[in-house]
């Protein structure tokens, strides 16, 4: 009786594991079922539709933006344009094949990968330089803004910034490039200032935020040429991490240069009767005049100077007795009858002809002519000035 009583008991305990055995075979024959499935679709794919209607595959790397789902495009076809992908921080500059962007008007003819490029996001005007004397940032009074620099003079130069951007600014980097008309003597700051090369500079900010300056910068004025200070290559990272990028910004000075006044017959302004200047004769110099009278006056210079002139200036006058019919000014421009010339340096020359009519001759004051304010440059940038000229005619 033990033996059978065991026997059943085996016997229940195979009926027990029989329905287990069949779920598994189940489970197996679908598996198969299923696997069978895609390869006879992956055959079906490549045998019938990408055989016979050649479809090519388009990639879209999206180079750390948003996620683009592929596209399967037939062969001679073109691919549509996927939505705009998003990268915080950076406005999306177009997809790329290679170096040149994608025209999504172009046919393709075989597997492509296009890939997103992005530009930092810029704020125009987040960044400021402003300068003041030296001697009124460390004195108690008010800070004197520089306006009218010299050589010798010394100056701070507070580099700041006020963003607007959604989060505080935790990071900065820039690089700082003057000319050399300056010397720098010392950079100062509250905050971790990191100078990389002498130019290129990293901050970061005990705490965060969208308003601080990032170090003041002394400068001392050597030369009078090349005064211009220059931050570039401004990006800063915010306490969330986005990256943006700042415009370059700029502050020149002009500084008026030290002049010396020239001897005074450096100018020469002579009138001619038309007549004489038209026949190329002998020409007969102007003194007294009267209505109708005609002369051609010649503005030219011999300058003594070290070296030769290669700029000039000066004001033009004449009376209300007198009319310009003419002038010839080769290489020069009139503005509010300042006239100026740019010419190759030379030392003698003629510079420019007037011809002038006698209009009225009742008033003896209302006829002259007249050279003011006459500046010129040499070769060697030395600036000089020369005294008025003036011709006075008398009623003939």
């Amino acid at each position: 009786m033990e033996n059978k009583e065991v026997e059943v008991l085996e016997t229940q305990e195979e009926i027990k594991v029989k329905p287990k055995k069949k779920i598994g075979k189940i489970l197996l024959l679908i598996l198969w079922f299923l696997i069978t499935l895609a390869l006879a679709g992956g055959l079906i794919y490549l045998v019938f539709i990408k055989k016979n209607y050649e479809v090519i595959e388009v990639t879209f790397d999206s180079s750390g933006g948003t996620e683009v789902d592929k596209q399967l495009v037939v062969k001679g076809e073109k691919i549509t344009e996927p939505k705009v992908p998003v990268s915080e921080g950076y406005n999306f500059g177009g997809w790329y094949l290679g170096e040149e962007k994608f025209d999504f008007d172009t046919i393709v003819n075989k597997d492509v990968t296009l890939k997103a490029k992005w530009k930092i996001m810029e704020y125009g005007d987040s960044f400021y330089i402003q300068c003041y004397t030296r001697d009124s940032v460390e004195g108690v009074g008010n800070y004197e803004m520089v306006e009218n620099p010299k050589v010798g003079d010394e100056m701070v130069c507070y580099f700041g910034f006020e963003t607007r951007a959604v989060d505080p600014v935790a990071e900065l980097s820039f690089e700082l490039n003057y000319g050399e008309g300056l010397e720098l003597l010392d950079v100062e700051s509250t905050d971790d200032l990191k100078d990389v090369n002498g130019k290129g500079f990293s901050y970061e900010f005990e705490e965060p935020m969208p308003v601080n300056e990032a170090g003041a910068y002394i400068f001392k004025i050597i030369d009078d040429e090349d005064v211009d200070i220059r931050f570039g290559n401004i990006s800063f990272v915010t306490e969330e991490g986005i990256v943006y990028k700042s415009k370059n910004i700029r502050i020149s000075y002009e500084m008026e240069k030290e002049t010396e006044e020239y001897r005074m017959d450096a100018f020469v302004l002579q009138c001619y009767t038309k007549a004489s200047v038209d026949e190329n004769v002998r020409f007969e110099s102007v003194e007294k005049v009267k209505k109708g009278d005609q002369m051609v006056c010649f503005v030219g210079y011999e300058t003594y100077a070290d070296d030769a002139i290669g700029s000039l200036s000066y004001t033009f006058e004449y009376g209300s007795g007198l009319k310009l019919l003419e002038t010839n000014l080769p290489d020069g421009i009139i503005e509010d009858n300042v006239h100026s010339f740019e010419y190759e340096p030379t030392s003698v020359g003629d510079i420019a002809e007037y011809t002038f009519e006698v209009t009225d001759d009742t008033n003896v004051d209302n006829l002259y002519i007249s050279l003011k304010d006459i500046k010129f440059k040499t070769k060697k940038n030395e600036n000089y000035t020369n005294v008025d000229n003036t011709i006075n005619f008398q009623i003939n």
